[in-house]
């Protein structure tokens, strides 16, 4: 399948589903904003499909035949301890990830009240005639 077939797909989908729209939602949305989220739609899916192609199915079956490899050639119970070896290090690596995650995300919600905060005082200082400069 390649990219142009793809997009076509996509943007067909995407033009059923529109023709099943009610007027609300053609008042409510502009034609550039319905169109923006068709490109996006169709840009993510070939994202997607690119994943999937070029990183996790190879990488899953370089995995596989590693393991039946080990299974095979040297001793079933290595490629048993290689596979949970293999688990409990995936599972570390994502339970760290979010966790670190989470607590950046944490971290930087104090920092935007304050920025927001400023910015009001800022528009406050600005209709009473100080400039923040001056107001120290």
């Amino acid at each position: 399948m390649t990219s142009g077939n793809l997009g076509f797909i996509t943007s067909t989908r995407f033009f059923e589903r529109v023709l099943k729209k009610t007027t609300v939602f053609f008042v409510e949305h502009n034609p550039a904003e319905i169109q923006s989220a068709n490109t996006r739609g169709s840009r993510a899916l070939a994202v997607l499909v690119q994943l999937a192609l070029m990183d996790l199915i190879p990488g899953t079956l370089q995995i596989v035949f590693t393991l039946v490899t080990l299974g095979t050639l040297i001793n079933p119970q290595v490629a048993a301890i290689t596979a949970a070896y293999g688990a409990i290090a995936v599972t570390i690596a994502m339970v760290s990830a979010r966790r670190s995650r989470g607590t950046s995300i944490a971290r930087s919600r104090p920092g935007r009240r304050m920025r927001g905060s400023s910015a009001v005082r800022s528009t406050r200082w600005k209709r009473s005639g100080i400039s923040a400069a001056t107001a120290g």
